[in-house]
Parts: C-alpha cells; structure tokens; sequence
C-alpha cells in the first residue's frame, strides 16, 4: 500500500510532467561577435567605353561586433541590429596591356530589420538593411609603373537569411547569409603622378557586387 508520503511524491512528479515548458525568451538586447567570409567582384568601365575596363575578383574575412534589440509577439520576432567592423574583401584585375585595377576594402556598418519565426530555441529570420564599405581603389599604368589611389565610401542596401540557435544562460549562435547590391562608385579623370610622358585616367564608374557568410556568437541580457 503507497504511503501518503509516496502518493504525495508521485502527484509531484505528474505535475511537473504535465507542465508545458517554457518557450525561449527572444526578446530584449542583445551583443555579439561576428566572423565570416566575404565573395564578390569590382567592374571597372570607363566614361564612353563600350566594354569593361575589367573585373577584379574579390575576397576577405569578415570581422565585426553586432549589437541589436529584439521584440517577441508569440511566436514572431521582430529586431533592429547595428553592426561594425573590417569589410575584408580584396583582389586584383591585370589587363593584357599591363595595366592593372587594386580594391581593398577597409571597413564596414550596416544598419538593419529582421524579422523571424521561433520554433522554441531555433529561430529562423530574414533581414534587409543599409550597408556602408570604405574601399581602396588603384589603378597602376603599364610599365613604367605609375599609381592613382581612390578612398572611396560606397552605400548600398542588403538582404539575408539567418538561422539563430539558443543556448544556455543567455547566449545563442548564428548562420547567417547576406547579399550586397547598389555598391557603385565614381572616380574624376585624374593625372598619374610622374612623367613625361603625361599620362591620364578616365573618368569611371566601378560597379561592385558582394556576399557574405557570418557565424555569430550572441549574448542576450
């Protein structure tokens, strides 16, 4: 015959067992690191040509610190999120002429929206925003060598997907995949330092395109 004491025990269990579990709590502030690799290219075409100058193919690492804020309506979260850091991406065209293109980005901020469905500890989201890159560009003229610089500020928008995953005591991971568009930047008609013989570079437009995977390590509070 069960005591009352073990009845008492058993009744215990059972209604811990019956007690639905809490759903992760995604909302609130939110800090974190960022690493990832970025891919792209850099189209050079100048003023009245009817071809490309040339493409650079461009590559990097990615490096940042993410800061955000996230508000939870069910099983819906809605958030804002800043992010600053190194753009990473470089690369280099040759043209057969000798002639030859340099970019190297420096650094980068967006500013975004995400919106995501929670399934408990896993959320799915899909992000669009602002981004602004600072980049070098150079031109180098075929032998003998003479080099132009260009420090540019390009601005353009993004949009992603990301998956997060919620750990313990607050921290969580993240995929996340980006896609740049809008980048584009103009340099003047310029001289080349040096000389004789006078040697000019053309005005020209420099179209940039540019993807992103970045792994997250986040902190709520």
């Amino acid at each position: 015959m069960m005591t009352k004491t073990g009845r008492g025990a058993c009744l215990a269990v059972a209604m811990a067992l019956a007690q639905p579990v809490a759903a992760q709590d995604w909302a609130g502030p939110y800090l974190g690191l960022s690493v990832g690799q970025a891919t792209g290219s850099a189209t050079l075409t100048s003023d009245g040509a009817t071809s490309p100058f040339g493409t650079a193919d461009l590559s990097g690492s990615v490096v940042a610190i993410t800061a955000g804020h996230a508000w939870q309506l069910g099983d819906w979260v809605l958030g804002a999120e800043l992010s600053a850091g190194t753009a990473g991406a470089s690369g280099r065209f040759t043209h057969p002429s000798g002639s030859a293109m340099r970019y190297e980005d420096q650094a980068m901020a967006t500013a975004g929206l995400r919106v995501g469905y929670a399934f408990d500890r896993v959320l799915l989201s899909a992000t669009a925003g602002w981004a602004a890159i600072r980049t070098d560009f150079s031109f180098d003229t075929a032998p003998p060598v003479r080099s132009l610089t260009f420090e540019d500020d390009l601005r353009g928008h993004y949009v992603g997907l990301s998956v997060d995953l919620a750990l313990d005591a607050g921290w969580a991971v993240r995929a996340e995949a980006r896609r740049y568009a809008g980048l584009s930047a103009r340099n003047p008609a310029a001289t080349f330092p040096g000389g004789p013989p006078v040697i000019t570079l053309s005005a020209a437009t420099r179209d940039y395109d540019r993807s992103e995977v970045r792994l997250s390590v986040l902190r709520r509070f």
